[in-house]
């Protein structure tokens, strides 16, 4: 019998994982595991044989509220930081292992923090399947990035430019930015003067090249450091 690669899927979207298990199966890849959580995929993999990991771009921050202490340490993690964590966590510890991000979206700078975390492809769901399959083999092979042929320019331009280093305190303004919050808001919800607030929001603004607080929001979801809110 041919030597199957053994793979775990860590995505909330079961759809996904019930279709594209039977698809991987016919390329040689069994799913050993899938979990709808970061935590438990994790606890998976280090007790398990594993040589392919799919992960989705979002994910849920914890089980259940409080629980993931590992991934929500200060309690203003986005689902999308969660799983830049994920990837380099398992890059840096099962460094044999190849891991596929699944996302929804084509954005190149949200893309490119994918890669720099240490993700060897990308799979987009608006692609057909032919392009995805393309892509798990790529990866598998070691062409990293492995993406869809549509992405794959634009991502090598959006990787040489440099991403913005945002802190977890300019993080969580901008959070309450996003949602709406003022500035006098913020303070009493952070605990600081509104100053503070203020001459933080204009070196968050410095560092994102941005005029405001949309363009603000703006730009840090599409590059990553926001979740999309609809």
């Amino acid at each position: 019998m041919a030597h199957k690669i053994p793979a775990i899927i860590i995505s909330d979207h079961h759809l996904f994982a019930d279709l594209i298990t039977p698809v991987l199966g016919r390329m040689g890849v069994l799913v050993v595991h899938h979990s709808g959580f970061v935590k438990p995929g994790l606890a998976f993999l280090e007790s398990h044989s594993v040589e392919l990991v799919f992960i989705d771009q979002v994910m849920p921050t914890a089980e259940r509220l409080g629980e993931d202490d590992f991934y929500d340490r200060t309690g203003i993690a986005t689902n999308y930081e969660i799983v830049l964590e994920t990837i380099a966590h398992i890059r840096k510890h099962y460094p044999v292992v190849k891991v596929i991000a699944v996302t929804e979206d084509r954005e190149p700078a949200r893309c490119a923090r994918l890669i720099k975390a240490g993700a060897h492809g990308i799979v987009c769901k608006p692609c057909s399947l032919a392009e995805c399959k393309s892509v798990i083999r790529r990866a598998l092979y070691g062409i990293s990035p492995a993406v869809p042929d549509a992405l794959y320019q634009p991502l090598l331009d959006q990787l040489a430019r440099p991403i913005p280093v945002l802190s977890q305190k300019d993080v969580q303004v901008l959070r309450f930015i996003q949602l709406g919050l003022t500035n006098k808001a913020i303070a009493q919800k952070v605990g600081v003067g509104l100053h503070t607030v203020r001459n933080r929001f204009v070196r968050i603004c410095k560092k994102l090249g941005a005029n405001g607080r949309i363009e603000a929001v703006t730009k840090a979801t599409e590059y990553g450091f926001l979740d999309y809110y609809y």
